[in-house]
């Protein structure tokens, strides 16, 4: 079944966002590793997202590997993606190009970045 940009804007309102493969369009089913986006983001209202919206992303970025769609505040962030081994690379990841939260995909939660790089409640 070929995946559409209408699949990706329905798995992010359903899912609060989502990690998809930038070709295939096909949601990363991984089982450990941790989401996190690099370079800049675009900022939306979710009502506003859409598939014109989405392919201009692309258009534009031309990501390579993973394209990251996550929902916060009614707000939806598009940025470009990578799947980090480990935590602290993770985080390094998130720590040098402002991230607000990476993606566990072994617990399926967010973990939200404190400024230095550290998950919020982290001593």
């Amino acid at each position: 079944m070929q995946r559409t940009l209408s699949d990706v804007v329905n798995d992010t309102f359903v899912n609060h966002g989502g990690t998809f493969d930038a070709g295939s369009l096909l949601a990363v089913q991984a089982t450990h590793g941790f989401a996190v986006s690099f370079g800049p983001a675009q900022v939306l209202p979710l009502d506003d997202l859409t598939p014109n919206v989405l392919a201009g992303f692309l258009a534009n970025t031309a990501p390579q590997g993973f394209l990251g769609t996550w929902v916060q505040d009614g707000l939806v962030h598009l940025d470009r993606t990578v799947i980090a081994p480990s935590l602290d690379i993770a985080l390094r990841v998130a720590e040098l190009n402002g991230q607000r939260a990476v993606y566990d995909f072994s617990t399926g939660q967010d973990i939200l970045v404190r400024a230095g790089g550290a998950p919020l409640g982290a001593t």
